[in-house]
């Protein structure tokens, strides 16, 4: 949140790429693989346990601790912040942007990227001017190919609306049964009366099995009428009910309330 400045006057879409659910979901994973890890090397089952507290506790350590003169909290904030110092920052590529996470511990995996070479004798002030000149010469897929083989954190950057147009499929394709977990799928004929783009609901992609995906959700109260006929109540009965609100056909004018 602190990159949008966490307020309601910068309320740009970020939400489903940058809150504790997607940290708990890789916690869960991780917590499954370990408990699985434990049972192979013990024989002995184990709990496997992720919790959005946690996991929002576990993003709040950096600021959750003071002390007699410590310096003030200024980590970067608001939409045009671009990362926390020149090793964990997003770049200008040639065409286009990635972001860059190395351990400051870690930078002399650099030195096997031939144009970055040297690049452990640059002090701090130097090495944010020497990487941003020198990945402005050549591509996004140069180099997070060059950064990944050297063992260094490096992604290219998109929109969601970019993303959308690469990874967008069809209900009637069966979007959920192959392909990547990033996905979204188009209702051209949602019940909501518009075309709809969401995320897939499934992020897994079994190899031996299919996955039933459920349709959207119909506009609520559509069915009030037809469940009170089945549960045996009169016409009569059932217009009283709505005209005295204890049932209603609708929850809004839309789809949803605004």
């Amino acid at each position: 949140m602190a990159r949008f400045g966490g307020a309601l006057d910068t309320p740009e879409e970020h939400a489903h790429l940058g809150t504790i659910d997607v940290l708990t979901g890789f916690s869960a994973a991780f917590a499954i693989l370990m408990a699985l890890f434990h049972k192979k090397r013990t024989g002995k089952t184990d709990v496997a346990r992720a919790s959005l507290s946690a996991a929002g506790q576990l993003i709040q350590i950096p600021f959750l601790y003071d002390y007699e003169g410590r310096a003030p909290f200024d980590e970067p904030s608001g939409p045009r912040a671009r990362g926390d110092g020149p090793l964990y920052q997003c770049y200008e590529a040639a065409d286009g942007w990635f972001f860059l996470a190395v351990d400051k511990r870690a930078v002399n995996r650099l030195e096997t990227i031939e144009e970055l070479r040297g690049i452990s004798r640059k002090n701090v002030e130097e090495l944010f001017d020497f990487l941003a000149d020198t990945f402005k010469t050549r591509t996004v897929e140069h180099w997070v190919h060059q950064l990944c083989k050297a063992d260094v954190g490096a992604t290219p950057m998109a929109s969601l609306t970019d993303l959308r147009e690469k990874y967008l499929s069809h209900a009637e394709m069966d979007a959920h049964a192959r392909g990547g977990t990033f996905q979204f799928t188009r209702y051209a004929d949602h019940p909501s009366g518009h075309t709809v783009d969401l995320f897939s609901s499934c992020a897994i992609r079994p190899q031996y099995a299919g996955l039933v995906t459920p349709a959207p959700a119909e506009k609520y109260g559509k069915n009030t009428r037809q469940i009170l006929v089945d549960l045996g109540y009169s016409n009569r009965e059932i217009r009283n009910m709505i005209d005295a609100g204890t049932v209603s056909e609708s929850w809004s004018e839309q789809y949803l309330p605004d």
